[in-house]
């Protein structure tokens, strides 16, 4: 009965076809088959999702853009030892936040170092990681 009034005001398109479509999705993005379950007291749809396969991906891309943002770092570094980390966050397009976080992690590293002071100072690439 509530269904058919769901129908009649378009809040459902379909009468009966919700279950099947979702087996058809799931299907179509190459997901594991949904499970459904009929109690006295309960329905319940186990959907399952892509999750590993997406977080290994993740994964590596994240990887890829680390190494891809630590080489940039070292290359203006390699290019302009006096770089600010303003220089380095216009040019990594990074926050000076974010430059900074990369530039702590390069020194524990023991990639680069900073010989002088912040005003005058300049960087020195030990290994360049390549």
């Amino acid at each position: 009965m509530i269904a058919d009034v769901f129908s009649r005001m378009g809040i459902i398109e379909k009468w009966g076809t919700g279950l099947q479509r979702i087996v058809d999705l799931a299907e179509q993005e190459g997901l594991k088959e949904p499970v459904f379950e009929n109690n006295d007291s309960f329905f319940r749809a186990i959907l399952y999702r892509g999750k590993e396969e997406t977080t290994a991906k993740t994964v590596q891309t994240t990887a890829q853009t680390i190494q891809t943002t630590e080489q940039k770092i070292m290359n203006a570094i390699i290019e302009k030892p006096a770089i600010t980390r303003k220089e380095l966050a216009e040019k990594t397009g990074l926050s000076e936040s974010g430059i900074k976080w990369q530039l702590d992690k390069l020194k524990k590293e023991r990639r680069i170092a900073r010989n002088g002071g912040t005003y005058g100072g300049h960087w020195v690439v030990k290994d360049k990681g390549e």
